[in-house]
């Protein structure tokens, strides 16, 4: 009696066309965006789709002593994901060969027929085409993430329609969509996840196994094996991916897997997803799923409110698995595929969608003559890529950005974009990191802490640091020393000053940096940040150091200095001892190449002064560094100090 319930629920599985969204939903997130790998990402269909389905069109006859060369090109056009150009192409070349009866090979790839390619274009028109209809639509819901559910009923078929909008970077989404043998780690009950063939970047054959658990039947299992293929039209501002179930006599070298005991196999028809790259780290996408509703005992009410919920789920699942990806941890199963496929993530997919951000930001630019970065952005040593990123930021955030723009000239709204250039696949986490600033500064009255002077109870609370010069760049040096900071929280510990009090001394010398750097900055010297040189010589600073300071160290971290974002090139460690030694063999390996950038360790007795290779901006010499770290700067004649002194010690 439970086998027949069991086998029941199957049938109802089968014919059901929920079952069919939830399977679909998965292969076509996952298609969509590996897709975009090859893109330049647009912007809101600010271009017209129907360019390209117009050119769909344009079959005119070639001359026949083009007809090779236009197959090299259809050829070309296929090597680099572009199925549109390449099928329009070769139907021109179809037609002539036809016409005039002219003989031309049309050997497309080893793994592609002409045949082959002329389905999957008009495949992809037939997407478009339905992907970009606006008539007909009705709108189902707005889920809590703003992506809204659209529905269209047709006779005997259910179109649904996703679009939505995630803060997630390009090329994180594309990992997560694109590894497909890592679905069981994020997809909704997919408990298995298998990669069957790869054809090439934008083509795949994978297999998913999810369970449903249904009270009384217990785990109902089903399978589905799913191929498709992406587009790039990042001409156009998207990518495409159209996908659908796979048949084993299509694939008769590959063998699919047998299925789980009492299991189901599922198919789907058409599965379509448009993939919209967006500056500050977003991505705009639409998904179309075509359910063939004749033999559904389902009612519609019901079905269309199962479809909202599970693309909900599938979607804030999607985001948080790329949020997870993009913290760094080297342990997560996407951060190390992307560390692994550096060609693919870093040299291929990267520079498409850097070039896609800046051509829609000349495109901006053109369209709004009149808008205007702050003045930082137009002195010494800063970048076009650094000014292109600064106004695809603020179209996207124009009242985050000018709200960091308030002050010091846009200074700070530089040391972000900086951020996110050194770490492109993380841009969703900075915009994020933008927000908090700004919040943080609000909150704290920062720039306010700055221009006033502290307290006089929290003058002797003090980290003791200060300016000696300049590098060969022209970036301020500040020097501090371990030993000042040991002396600082011990003060607090005996004066009981609060963590929250220290934090804002901290605040006090971060606000005099920055300005220091603006300063330098506004005559044209260095480019907008500082070089930080810790020493490390005297210190005590060991375990119960750091336990009994920990609180202290929090605030001033965590309460004051990454808040400002970019602002330092580089910190140089000087003399540190045996312990430091061992901490940073055991810490290294586990920071984020970039950071590892940024940090110089000078051994204990080893120069301190540049080797003559290092780049000017961060080069040290001896007119930048006090005489106790073999500097020709006097140590009591510092440019300038960082921390408050109170008039009467002045």
């Amino acid at each position: 009696m439970q086998n027949a319930l069991v086998m029941r629920a199957y049938a109802l599985l089968l014919e059901n066309p929920l079952t069919i969204v939830l399977a679909s939903l998965p292969l076509l997130l996952l298609l969509l965006l590996r897709r975009r790998r090859g893109s330049r990402g647009p912007a809101a269909r600010d271009v017209p789709l129907s360019s390209l389905l117009a050119s769909a069109d344009a079959v005119g006859l070639l001359p026949v002593s083009q007809l090779p060369a236009a197959m090299a090109s259809v050829r070309e056009h296929v090597r680099d994901e572009r199925i549109l150009d390449a099928g329009a192409l070769l139907a021109r070349v179809r037609r002539t060969q036809r016409e005039t009866g002219a003989n031309v090979d049309m050997t497309i790839l080893p793994h592609l027929s002409a045949d082959e390619l002329e389905r999957r274009h008009a495949a992809c028109v037939q997407a478009l085409q339905e992907l970009t209809t606006t008539e007909g639509w009705r709108e189902l819901s707005v889920g809590d993430d703003g992506s809204r559910c659209l529905v269209q009923q047709n006779a005997n078929r259910l179109l649904t329609k996703v679009e939505l909008e995630m803060p997630i970077g390009a090329q994180t989404a594309v990992c997560v969509l694109r590894e497909s043998q890592l679905y069981h780690t994020w997809f909704p009950r997919c408990v298995e996840s298998t990669t069957l063939h790869v054809g090439g970047r934008m083509e795949r054959l994978f297999r998913l196994v999810q369970q449903l658990k249904v009270p009384l039947l217990g785990a109902l299992t089903y399978d589905l094996v799913l191929e498709g293929f992406g587009v790039d039209a990042l001409g156009e501002g998207f990518l495409l991916a159209c996908a659908r179930s796979a048949k084993q006599k299509d694939w008769p070298h590959v063998a699919f897997p047998a299925l789980p005991p009492r299991a189901a196999r599922l198919r789907i028809e058409t599965l379509h997803l448009l993939v919209e790259p967006l500056a500050t780290g977003r991505t705009r996408a639409t998904l179309q799923i075509e359910i063939d509703t004749s033999h559904s005992p389902i009612p519609w009410f019901v079905l269309e409110y199962v479809i909202s919920k599970v693309t909900a789920k599938i979607f804030s699942c999607l985001a948080d698995a790329a949020k997870r990806a993009d913290a760094g941890d080297p342990s997560n199963a996407h951060t190390a595929a992307i560390r692994a496929d550096t060609s693919f993530y870093h040299s291929w997919l990267r520079p498409r969608i850097e070039r896609f951000l800046t051509a829609r930001w000349r495109s901006a630019m053109a369209a709004n003559a009149s808008a205007m970065l702050p003045p930082t952005f137009t002195r010494s040593n800063v970048s076009e890529p650094e000014r292109n990123e600064a106004m695809l930021l603020w179209k996207e955030e124009p009242e985050l950005c000018a709200a960091l723009a308030e002050v010091y000239d846009g200074l700070l709204l530089l040391g972000v974009v900086r951020e996110i250039l050194s770490t492109p696949w993380k841009k969703g986490a900075m915009v994020q990191t933008l927000r908090e600033i700004v919040a943080w500064r609000r909150a704290t009255g920062a720039f306010e802490i700055g221009a006033s002077p502290l307290p006089t109870r929290l003058a002797a609370t003090q980290v003791k640091s200060y300016i000696y010069g300049l590098t060969e760049g022209g970036c301020p040096v500040a020097v501090l020393t371990v030993k000042s900071v040991e002396d600082a929280m011990l003060t607090c510990a005996r004066m009981n000053v609060t963590p929250d009090e220290f934090a804002q001394t901290r605040i006090w010398a971060c606000e005099h940096s920055v300005r220091a750097i603006h300063a330098t900055h506004q005559q044209d010297k260095g480019n907008g940040q500082s070089v930080l040189v810790i020493d490390f010589e005297s210190s005590e600073f060991g375990p119960l150091q750091i336990h009994r300071f920990l609180p202290y160290t929090k605030a001033a971290v965590i309460g004051a200095a990454i808040k400002y974002a970019g602002m330092a090139r580089c910190v140089y460690i000087v003399r540190p001892g045996p312990l430091f030694a061992l901490m940073w063999s055991l810490v290294i390996p586990f920071l984020p190449s970039e950071t590892r950038q940024k940090i110089r360790v000078v051994q204990r007795n080893a120069p301190i002064l540049s080797p003559a290779d290092e780049p000017p901006l961060t080069k040290l010499t001896k007119d930048s560094l006090p005489a106790f770290l073999g500097g020709a700067v006097p140590d009591d004649k510092p440019l300038m100090s960082l921390h408050y002194d109170p008039p009467d010690q002045a």
